[in-house]
C-alpha cells in the first residue's frame, strides 16, 4: 500500500450502512468515468480516472481515492487533479484477480480505509472497475448482510461482458467471520443513489 497527497492515514474502524439498491450503474454520462457507480452515501466505484472524468470527479468534493492497481509510471495528469483538489491518494499494489487472489490481509486493510467515514467522500477504482474493485464492493456487500445473490448480480452488472469465474468463487467463498470487527450494519430497506 502506498500513500500519496497527505500524511500516512490511520485506518480506524466505522459503521457504516449499506442499502440494497437493484440499479447499479450510474448513466454513462455528464463525465462520469466508465463503471461509475456509488457503493453507499460518501463512497464511490470507477474505472481508473482519465482526464474527462476530472470535472465530474471535482463536484464529488472526494477527499480519498483508492487505487487497487499500481502503474509503472506515475499518471502525471491524476497526480496533478489530486494536488490541486487537495486529494489524498492510497494505492494498494495488486495483482489483477485472475493471476492471485485478493489476500485476505490485504482486503482487511482495504475495507478498514473504505469503511472508515474520516475518508469520505472516498472513490475506489482499479483499471476498469470490474474485477478488483469488484471484489472490494462485494467483500463491503457481504459483511453487511447482502444475500449472495444480489452480490453476485451487482458484480456481474460491472464485469460484463468480462464476468471472471475466479471473482466469482472468490466472491462466492469470502469468509466474512474474519472480518466481522468492521462492524457495517445491516441494509437498509432502500435509498437513492443520487
Amino acid at each position: 500500500m502506498a500513500i500519496n497527497n497527505s500524511p500516512a492515514a490511520t485506518s480506524t474502524s466505522s459503521s457504516i450502512s449499506v442499502s440494497d439498491s437493484s440499479d447499479y450503474l450510474a448513466p454513462a454520462s455528464n463525465g462520469r468515468p466508465v463503471n461509475f457507480g456509488v457503493v453507499f452515501p460518501g463512497v464511490y466505484r470507477s474505472s481508473y480516472p482519465k482526464p474527462e472524468d476530472y470535472d465530474f470527479l471535482g463536484s464529488l468534493g472526494l477527499k480519498t481515492v483508492v487505487t487497487l492497481v499500481k502503474k509503472d509510471e506515475l499518471d502525471h495528469d491524476l497526480q496533478s487533479f489530486l494536488t490541486t483538489n487537495g486529494i489524498r491518494q492510497v494505492i494498494f499494489n495488486m495483482k489483477g484477480t485472475k493471476k492471485e487472489a485478493i489476500p485476505m490481509s490485504t482486503m482487511r486493510s482495504i475495507l478498514e480505509l473504505v469503511l472508515d467515514q474520516k475518508n469520505y467522500p472516498l472513490m475506489l477504482h482499479c483499471n476498469h472497475g470490474k474485477h478488483r474493485t469488484g471484489c472490494v464492493v462485494a467483500a463491503i456487500r457481504k459483511l453487511s448482510g447482502w444475500q449472495l445473490g444480489a452480490v453476485l448480480d451487482e458484480y456481474k452488472a460491472f464485469a460484463e461482458p468480462k464476468v471472471r469465474e475466479c471473482d466469482v468463487d472468490y466472491i462466492s467463498a469470502f469468509p466474512c467471520g474474519p472480518l466481522q470487527s468492521l462492524r457495517v450494519r445491516p441494509p437498509l430497506q432502500s435509498t437513492s443513489k443520487w
